[in-house]
């Protein structure tokens, strides 16, 4: 790889003029979302695409079409951007909050299983920082039961997903700035599954009937027919023709800038590695982090404070906070069943590093820096 390569290159901006050369004709609005959903389908080895304008849209899609019973509770972690559980209830269901695993950060299996009833619809895992998840034989027997499962991967780059695992109805990912693809902002859905896709589609667009494998609405234009095209309700959540076309450059470019983010994340597990006041995320045997960001957790809360205090006087570039327990927040509060400790002491210790660097020479940088300010802890 070389020392420094550019976030949005000449091919994202060669298919952007493209894009807009077309001066969003209707006889050609959607070529480029037809080639970025064809694209997606072909990286993740999957029947079908549905792009969508951000992830939460895709998300919120993915609950309404596999038409759950009224009231149905669906599991999601605890430990996560907030969206996950506020699709829940926008789509009308009940947010149930399962603890993550202390070790991987992960959803804890074992929460989860406890917290299993007839009322349970879905439940939603999610690639935390962008560790992929695993499944296990609990997932497979909930399966059996009819409980579908939907993948939040916002945070792990769809460059290395490999292939829908058979126990996963529907994958989301998300092209936000902050991700390792981006087109500012945008989303895909991806599933085997072609009922599946129908109602993704149609939910995407107002309703409008689709065949599932393109975007364009059907419409009987030899009759000029504009009735019976609303299927169910819909939103107005598509993807626009340019956005679709800077993503398939960063599509075609997603292991190399997918790469620059586990050259980072590698960096700082190595240097971290030599401090046992700190632990970081663990990383199942044969699994895949693309390190959308690096957690540190401190094992006090005044060593943590201390590093804020250090970190803050240097010149590195600033970590984030991660973000509350999500039953926390107030538009939760209500949906606390219980006390998830792993979630809080993991919350209450740690820090998300940056891991976008798309220069070698910076990163080399930050990790000298970094390791001076662990040094004097």
């Amino acid at each position: 790889m070389s020392q420094k390569i550019n976030r949005i290159s000449e091919l994202e901006k060669k298919y952007l003029n493209q894009a807009l050369n077309d001066n969003f004709s209707m006889s050609t609005n959607g070529e480029w979302l037809a080639k970025f959903e064809t694209s997606v389908k072909n990286v993740t080895q999957t029947k079908y695409a549905i792009s969508f304008s951000n992830c939460t849209a895709a998300l919120h899609s993915s609950l309404l079409a596999l038409n759950l019973k009224k009231g149905a509770e669906v599991l999601v972690p605890s430990l996560t951007y907030g969206a996950t559980a506020m699709v829940v209830l926008q789509a009308g269901f009940i947010p149930v909050f399962v603890d993550i695993d202390k070790n991987t950060l992960l959803l804890d299996e074992v929460d989860a299983r406890d917290k299993i009833n007839k009322k349970t619809g879905a439940v939603i895992v999610v690639s935390i920082f962008g560790l992929e998840f695993k499944y296990s034989n609990f997932f497979r027997d909930i399966r059996k039961k009819g409980i579908k499962i939907i993948e939040d991967n916002a945070e792990f780059s769809i460059s290395k997903f490999n292939k829908l695992k058979k126990e996963c109805d529907i994958a989301c990912f998300s092209f936000q700035a902050s991700k390792h693809l981006t087109s500012g902002h945008g989303g895909v859905a991806i599933t085997n599954n072609k009922k599946i896709a129908d109602n993704l589609r149609s939910i995407s667009a107002l309703g409008f009937k689709f065949n599932s494998n393109s975007s364009k609405i059907n419409v009987n234009k030899d009759k000029m027919s504009v009735k019976s095209r609303h299927s169910l309700i819909g939103y107005n959540y598509r993807l626009a023709d340019p956005l679709a076309a800077i993503l398939l450059g960063q599509i075609e470019r997603g292991e190399i800038l997918t790469n620059c983010r586990i050259e980072a994340g590698n960096s700082f597990q190595k240097i971290l590695n030599n401090y046992d006041f700190v632990t970081t995320q663990e990383i199942p045997k044969n699994s895949i982090h693309t390190f959308w960001t690096f957690p540190i957790i401190f094992k006090s809360i005044k060593l943590l404070n201390n590093f804020k205090y250090e970190i803050a006087k240097s010149t590195i570039k600033k970590p984030y906070a991660p973000w509350a327990v999500t039953y926390d927040e107030p538009l939760f509060k209500k949906y606390k069943r219980d006390t998830n400790k792993n979630s809080e002491y993991i919350n209450s210790r740690m820090l998300l590093m940056p891991t976008g660097f798309w220069d070698k020479k910076i990163l080399k940088k930050e990790i000298n820096e970094l390791q001076k300010i662990l040094d004097k802890l």
